[in-house]
């Protein structure tokens, strides 16, 4: 072999060695991303805004468009100690009635509701009879003292006027007397519980609202004194030996105003 060939053959060798790869082994680098990358890495969880629970205190006054009193054995009773047929009770059942309500919600809010109590006072002498026969005279006059639970919902959004749903647990008595001749035997306060189910619009101008309420009460009161000895009686009905109750249960219904602080 000529020294031109040997010299030829290692050439081929150095080139084909420089062609092939040098292998490394550093440490992998650091990759940074590209904007695409960024955009549509997902974001921190933003914080959401929780809306403040606020109450407002309404004062309302209502007087009743109209009212009725089941009476009850009071006209039994009344007839049985004068004369039959003579001084059947008449009854003036108007009422006028103040609320103190605690409201969870802002007006606009679709839904609210709340805790109220109501005072509830009947027309003077509401249930009254005469006997001139007998010359007695029966007068009562209702008072009904209510824990109410206002419910209200949006007539549509963005309205300021709520369809309000009041259920309501009552405690009803009468004050009066009865006169025989010339005594005369005032009534003592005997409660009882009953129930009373509202419902009405209430609309909103600001701090100022008008409402209007109808429904259905279920309410009872005693008809009793407290006899010389300082013990209390109920006074019953000769025939039945049954208690005299005064059954003011009935229909209503009223129109308020309102004020919102």
């Amino acid at each position: 072999m000529t020294l031109f060939a040997v010299l030829f053959s290692l050439g081929l060798s150095f080139s084909a060695l420089a062609e092939e790869p040098v292998i490394s082994t550093p440490e992998s680098p650091v990759t940074l991303p590209v904007a695409a990358e960024v955009a549509a890495a997902p974001a921190l969880d933003a914080p959401v805004a929780v809306k403040k629970i606020t109450s407002h205190i309404e004062f309302s006054f209502q007087m009743s468009l109209s009212n009725s009193y089941s009476i009850g054995n009071v006209d039994t009773w009344f007839e049985e100690i004068t004369v039959p047929g003579e001084g059947l009770t008449d009854t003036a059942p108007g009422f006028n009635q103040f609320d103190l309500r605690w409201m969870m919600g802002d007006v606009g809010d679709k839904m609210r509701m709340g805790l109220g109590l109501a005072y509830y006072k009947g027309t003077d002498h509401g249930l009254n009879a005469a006997s001139v026969a007998a010359l007695r005279q029966f007068a009562a006059t209702p008072k009904i003292y209510f824990m109410t639970i206002p419910f209200q919902t949006q007539l549509s959004a963005g309205s300021n006027t709520y369809l309000t749903f009041e259920p309501a647990i009552g405690v009803g008595m009468v004050s009066g007397y009865l006169t025989s001749g010339s005594t005369k035997r005032v009534f003592a306060a005997t409660p009882r519980v009953g129930y009373q189910l509202g419902m009405g619009l209430d609309h909103y101008m600001g701090a100022i609202s008008v409402f209007a309420r109808f429904g259905y009460r279920l309410q009872k009161a005693a008809i009793s004194y407290v006899d010389t000895a300082g013990k209390l009686k109920v006074y019953l009905v000769p025939s039945t030996n049954e208690e005299v109750v005064a059954d003011l249960s009935g229909a209503y219904a009223t129109m308020g105003l309102a004020l919102s602080l």
